[in-house]
């Protein structure tokens, strides 16, 4: 048994190194798997993979909530040993915030933001910063429009209006005009909201 750094797909050629996020075989009616490789190590003609398993959102204790997105993955401490035969392709996952910055994403590219710990069932960090009168996490899936008083970002499905309706010059209802100096968020769930359009 030898340890190595990568190895070539015996099916399609693909090269896949320690490092390497990879999208594998579900069991019938599943989501396909996400890990990344740990170790690959070389017994006899076949390739052996320890990856640490991504945890989708609904895998865990939690479940699906409404600010997850639909790339949404989770790191974890769940790993196991899989065969190369059971790897579809790579994947790639990435920070929320280079996630946001992709010029184009694909069904292989998900975005991770939380560390969960399926034996304890717990995540860090346990709070993530809110946003808008919902008071939800930010999901990249929601459009959304920040205004120009107080900074704060709203979904635009929360205000009642479309991408299109979406204006430079967008003040929540309650807040000075954009001529005025900004200041601190107050109990914004208290508001109603209304945009407007500068000229």
């Amino acid at each position: 048994m030898a340890t190595i750094k990568s190895f070539k797909h015996a099916v399609d050629g693909t090269v896949y190194e320690v490092g390497d996020s990879v999208v594998v075989h579900p069991q019938a009616g599943d989501e396909p798997y996400v890990g990344k490789i740990q170790s690959i190590e070389l017994r006899g003609r076949r390739h052996k993979i320890h990856v640490l398993w991504y945890y989708r959102p609904e895998e865990t204790a939690g479940g699906r909530k409404m600010f997850h997105g639909k790339y949404e993955l989770f790191t974890s401490n769940h790993e196991d040993e899989i065969d190369e035969a059971t790897i579809r392709s790579k994947a790639f996952v990435f920070p929320l915030d280079q996630y946001m910055s992709l010029a184009e994403a694909n069904p292989r590219c998900f975005f991770t933001r939380v560390h969960y710990c399926p034996s304890s069932k717990r995540f860090t960090p346990k709070e993530q910063e809110h946003y808008c009168l919902c008071r939800h996490p930010y999901n990249p899936d929601y459009p959304m429009i920040q205004c120009d008083v107080c900074d704060e970002w709203y979904h635009t499905e929360c205000l009642g209006i479309s991408e299109a309706d979406c204006v430079d010059n967008f003040v929540a209802h309650g807040h000075p005009t954009t001529t005025q100096a900004k200041r601190p968020r107050t109990d914004l769930e208290q508001h109603s909201l209304f945009w407007q359009q500068t000229h």
